[in-house]
């Protein structure tokens, strides 16, 4: 609702007449996607039970207790890692056994995503064993990105020689780069070594 009003606010416009206007328009950004994966499996699911073990020791427990005593928006309890946390919270099992439970959805929530992005062809797989090391990866996605690239980069563009912008997601990291007419996104299912 607030989305709407604001829309309607700054173009006069309904939001679904907005949207409307927008679907009639190409869109002035080119999508290169990306994604990151591993060629064995398993390593991809050892890198998410170690990161959920990182999670916890960096306050998802003491996160979790808080949002559930504040009684914050159920929606966001339901949450891998908060949903999993609860049972533990009232009391009906071991924190070990939420941890495990965690680990497992994430899995199999990553399992999901690389069945998705599989589908799409729009997708450049890369695999993170062919990588030396980050910026090696870093490096290749990036020449992958402007080689996509239909307008040649001004001198001073930072952005279109590099990835920046990262954030934090609860399943990987999410890099991104507006250059240009160009918008890049790299899905990364777990950190690469």
């Amino acid at each position: 609702v607030a989305r709407a009003l604001e829309v309607y606010q700054t173009t006069g416009k309904t939001i679904s007449e907005h949207q409307e206007l927008s679907r009639q328009q190409p869109s002035p950004y080119r999508l290169c996607m990306m994604a990151l994966s591993f060629r064995d499996r398993q390593k991809l699911y050892d890198r998410i039970n170690l990161r959920v073990e990182q999670m916890l020791e960096q306050g998802l427990l003491d996160e979790a207790r808080w949002l559930r005593d504040h009684q914050v928006d159920a929606r966001g309890l339901q949450a891998i890692g908060y949903k999993e946390l609860q049972a533990y919270l009232d009391g009906q099992e071991e924190l070990q056994q939420a941890v495990e439970r965690i680990q497992q959805e994430t899995r199999r929530y990553a399992k999901r995503q690389l069945t998705w992005f599989r589908r799409d062809e729009r997708y450049r797989f890369f695999l993170a064993e062919d990588f030396a090391d980050r910026e090696s990866m870093h490096r290749q996605m990036a020449q992958f990105a402007r080689e996509q690239r239909t307008d040649p980069p001004a001198a001073d563009d930072k952005a279109a020689r590099t990835l920046q912008g990262v954030r934090g997601l609860f399943h990987g990291e999410l890099y991104g780069t507006l250059a240009g007419r160009e918008i890049v996104y790299v899905l990364r299912l777990a950190h690469a070594a």
